[in-house]
């Protein structure tokens, strides 16, 4: 029976630990857009502003790093916030009788 209880609490601990580690890579990865652009602005001056080409177009490269990053991080945050309550039910469902 003790080694039952035992699994049991490893596979919660697990859970619960990786449900930390999801959350902490969704924060880093939200925070990389705003770490970027603080590098961009303040240390990495923008040196080719004054050069203008005639007869140029525009280019579009669609969305931009810092964007997606954005995205994928707020998606990362709901999936481990999904999983975080995940395992608090997991938990309180085997405290249950």
């Amino acid at each position: 029976m003790k080694s039952s209880n035992t699994v049991k609490f490893v596979i919660w601990a697990c859970n619960a630990i990786l449900a930390l580690y999801l959350k902490i890579t969704a924060w880093m990865t939200i925070a990389a857009p705003v770490l970027i652009w603080v590098r961009n602005s303040l240390f990495r001056p923008n040196l080719f502003a004054d050069y203008q080409f005639q007869h140029a177009s525009q280019v579009s490269s669609g969305m931009s790093l810092p964007l997606l990053l954005l995205l994928f991080g707020f998606v990362l945050l709901a999936i481990a916030w999904s999983f975080d309550h995940g395992v608090k039910l997991q938990k309180e469902q085997e405290l249950t009788i």
